[in-house]
């Protein structure tokens, strides 16, 4: 398929800035990219998630390697979730590459980010800005054998600032979500951090900075796979089309590349209240885009 160089250039430049925002709030950029494929370039719907997903293999790659070298990445609680996260991509990437009618799950999906959306930006504005030495004061629990949904691990980080994380991870109803997260990571091509950030902060109350941080790691995992899955499955198909998803993913993935590492590099100065704003004002739009994709 051919594609001329002024396409390939613009592609690029629509990377770096998704590559920033997805990378400042720690989704992995599907939001942004799926609606573009389809409404500027025209893609069809599993095509567009396709690329988008390709494309945050490196936006998430970028994004998680700046978080690394900051300290901000809880590895271990990531780890715990992705156990549950990765059956779940495996299942939606192989529902979307064998003609799965997409548009009740994205009508679903829509109603359900905006209404998370909206309770988001109402909460933001009660959440107190970190940006202290130490980011939570908390009571530690005493126990660990409180049943599955109220299970909790002590966690500490401390970043290469010398800001100190410490907080209780809440764990146990919150692997049903990641496997939501995964599954609709590996369908709709939207990464999962619209699931994830979610789940690290207000299920299992991680701090909103390391929750972006674990989230591009969880997102750069699963994406990998997805992507796997779905190139095999478009082999055994007979659509794998190379030049296809070189000419549109790769300039994005390049681009992304670029954004990711500058927003990661800014987000520590961001406080938390306006983090948690932009990131649900990001999943208010997108809402209204898929809802809009559904219904005309």
């Amino acid at each position: 398929m051919e594609i001329s160089l002024l396409i390939i250039i613009s592609l690029f430049i629509i990377g770096i800035l998704f590559g920033i925002v997805a990378s400042a709030v720690g989704i992995g950029g599907g939001l942004m990219y799926v609606p573009f494929l389809i409404f500027i370039m025209g893609e069809s719907g599993s095509d567009a998630s396709y690329i988008s997903t390709f494309a945050i293999v490196f936006t998430s790659s970028s994004g998680f390697l700046k978080f690394k070298s900051q300290g901000r990445v809880d590895i271990k609680t990531g780890l715990i979730y992705l156990i549950f996260a990765i059956p779940g991509t495996y299942l939606g990437a192989v529902l979307a590459e064998n003609e799965l009618n997409e548009e009740l799950m994205k009508g679903l999906f829509a109603v359900f980010v905006g209404i998370s959306a909206i309770r988001g930006i109402l909460k933001a504005y009660l959440v107190k800005n970190d940006n202290t030495d130490v980011d939570t004061k908390i009571e530690f629990s005493t126990s660990e054998e409180d049943g599955l949904i109220h299970k909790i691990k002590y966690r500490k980080l401390v970043d290469e600032d010398g800001k100190i994380f410490e907080y209780e991870v809440r764990l146990g109803i919150g692997v049903l979500f990641a496997f939501i997260g995964g599954l609709l990571a590996g369908l709709l091509g939207i990464g999962g951090g619209i699931i994830f950030v979610p789940l690290l902060t207000i299920i299992s109350a991680v701090p909103i900075h390391i929750a972006i941080a674990t989230s591009t790691a969880m997102i750069m995992i699963i994406t990998l796979i997805s992507v796997i899955i779905r190139t095999n499955e478009r082999i055994n198909n007979g659509t794998f089309d190379l030049s296809f998803l070189l000419n549109h993913g790769l300039p994005l993935g390049l681009g992304s590349v670029i954004g990711a590492y500058i927003g990661a590099k800014k987000v520590k100065k961001i406080d938390s209240k306006n983090l948690l704003t932009g990131f649900w004002l990001i999943a208010l739009i997108a809402s209204f885009r898929m809802i809009f994709d559904v219904i005309f």
